[in-house]
């Protein structure tokens, strides 16, 4: 993360508590993933979307989650 880049929260973002595993954040990300994805024209939000992706991409992968855990 950049040091003029602001703090995002990707366990808020997921609506996941930081204890949780890999299958609830995949869980999480699916859920969120449908609600905004560009192509749900009701609740599409990209701005939404490419935040949540963002936050799965990290947090599936045990190296990177790490890394952020350590923020």
């Amino acid at each position: 993360m950049e040091d003029d880049e602001e703090f995002i929260d990707f366990y808020a973002l997921l609506q996941i508590d930081a204890s949780c595993d890999r299958s609830m954040v995949e869980k999480a990300h699916r859920h969120l993933a449908q609600l905004y994805h560009p192509d749900h024209t009701e609740t599409a939000d990209v701005d939404k979307f490419q935040d949540e992706t963002r936050a799965y991409k990290v947090l599936k992968d045990a190296k990177r989650r790490a890394e952020y855990d350590r923020l």
